[in-house]
Parts: structure tokens; sequence; C-alpha cells
């Protein structure tokens, strides 16, 4: 087998799993997270980790893309929802994962706080909606065929494809 791309869901929290792939193991993590307070306290360890704790040692951050998950259906709810988890990604991953803008623009070595106006940039997060079809299956052939219809899939698919062809493996 040669595989492109090689999955791993290390289960949720820290772990010894999410401890090996969070030492370098991985090429880019697919970070989930909720609004709940529980949430933001791990996924700031896990911020810290894949970006501050190496610009500190003067090493790029590892690649990640954050997903909200969970994301109630009802459309005001969800839009609430999304906007305060936009505004908390945003102050965690400047406070705990961007490098401070360099003095030299053409400077490119890290994430930096001038590219959190992209769209695609670590912070700016995908929502995934509840879906009570996907809570419980017996096999991924089950819903296989619904997760490559639902748009938000979709861009989440196309965003990981994205940062593997921006950066490529490090």
């Amino acid at each position: 087998m040669k595989p492109q791309w090689l999955l791993i869901d290390a289960r949720t929290g820290l772990s010894e799993s999410s401890g090996l792939l969070l030492g370098g193991l991985a090429h880019l993590h697919v970070l989930f997270g909720t609004s709940s307070e529980q949430s933001w306290q791990g996924l700031r360890l896990i911020i810290q980790r894949l970006g501050e704790e190496r610009v500190l040692a003067d090493k790029p951050q590892s690649e990640c893309v954050l997903v909200q998950a969970l994301v109630p259906e009802n459309v005001e709810v969800s839009r609430l929802a999304a906007a305060q988890f936009t505004e908390r990604a945003r102050d965690e991953f400047s406070d705990h994962y961007y490098a401070t803008d360099p003095e030299d623009p053409s400077e490119d070595r890290f994430w930096y706080v001038r590219d959190m106006e992209d769209d695609d940039a670590p912070h700016a997060p995908l929502s995934l909606s509840y879906q009570p079809k996907l809570s419980h299956f017996r096999v991924l052939d089950d819903v296989a065929d619904e997760l490559a219809e639902l748009p938000e899939y979709r861009r989440l698919a196309q965003r990981i494809s994205e940062r593997f062809l921006r950066k490529g493996p490090q």
C-alpha cells in the first residue's frame, strides 16, 4: 500500500496517541471543538503545542484546520454559535499560535498575525452541524454517500486538500 493520506482519529482529549501526533508525527492536525469552556481549555493546550511552543523553539507552527463541531441546525442559533466560536478562535490563536509580524514583509517562515485575515487561516473555523444520522451507524458505507453530498463536509475536505497542496509534508 502507498496511500497518499493516512488519517488517524485520536480519541477526544489528551492521550498517549494524541501526544504522539502532537510531537511531530502528523503533517496536518484537524482540531474539532465546540463552544463549551471545557472544549476551549483543551483546544488552548493543543494550539499552544502546535503554535506558540514551536515558534519559541524557532520552528514553524504545525499545520492545522479548526472545525466547530455539533453546531445546531437552527439558523439563528447556529449563526450566534458560529460568531462566538469564531471570535474565541481568533483570540486563542492570536495569543497562542500566530507569530509576531516580522520587520521584513517578505519573511514567510511562520503563520504571522498579519495572516489572520486569510480565509484559510488556521483560526478560521469550518462549521459542521449536528447530523443525527451521523451520530450512530454500523459501517462507514452506511453514511458515505451522505457525507459526500453535504456541503459542509465537502468544504472540510477541500480545506484539508488545500493545506496539503499549500505546504506539503514538513
